[in-house]
């Protein structure tokens, strides 16, 4: 019987171990930045491009907002234990990317950076901003990057004179820009599908 507990005991005290080893280690590299993606130099350049992004047209965000409502990443976090996916955190779409003055923004993939440099984010600026920043980056497909080219290639528009159905259309593409592009014909039925989707949704809303 003691052996049973003395061998109880030590598995405790070595889980107990791992697990402060292991909360150490996110401390460390949290505070020290040891992943090339959260230094210093590197982040001051990711906050300078947020500040430098042109600011949305202010439907277009209140838009955004209706379809996916705005939260932070540990909201998101949240989110996804409840099995709920409708909320977005800009800060974490824009820290999919990482800044570097040859290339602007590029793709990486390494999650653990991802949380950490979405943290340091929401700490300096908004979650409109990244999404001002995001959205102005984002890669739509056939040479048009950012809302802007965008818009001139797919509706020979600005953003601010885009009706309502070619906003939904610009933020469906933010998830899937193959699959809700309206150049493609095999994508249009299931594009015209989806907006009649979440404009019933939006009518919804306003009655509530």
């Amino acid at each position: 019987m003691k052996s049973k507990l003395t061998k109880y005991i030590k598995k405790v005290c070595y889980l107990l171990v791992i697990l402060f080893i292991g909360f150490f280690s996110i401390f460390q590299y949290l505070k020290y930045d040891f992943n090339k993606h959260l230094d210093q130099k590197t982040f001051e350049n990711v906050i300078l491009e947020v500040q430098k992004a042109e600011p949305l047209p202010e439907n277009f965000i209140n838009l955004y907002e209706q379809i996916h409502p705005i939260t932070n990443i540990n909201g998101l976090l949240y989110d996804s234990l409840r099995e709920k996916y409708d909320r977005r955190c800009p800060c974490r779409s824009l820290s999919f990317l990482t800044y570097s003055p040859r290339e602007g923004f590029i793709r990486h993939q390494h999650s653990l950076d991802i949380y950490f440099h979405t943290k340091k984010l929401e700490k300096k600026v908004s979650q409109k901003a990244c999404l001002n920043a995001y959205i102005n980056t984002f890669d739509f497909l056939f040479n048009t990057k950012g809302i802007k080219d965008a818009s001139k290639y797919y509706f020979d528009k600005e953003p601010s004179t885009l009706n309502e159905e070619e906003m939904i259309t610009m933020i469906l593409m933010l998830q899937n820009p193959r699959r809700y592009n309206p150049k493609r014909s095999v994508s249009q039925k299931t594009l015209a599908t989806k907006i009649i989707e979440i404009k019933e949704k939006i009518a919804n809303q306003k009655e509530y």
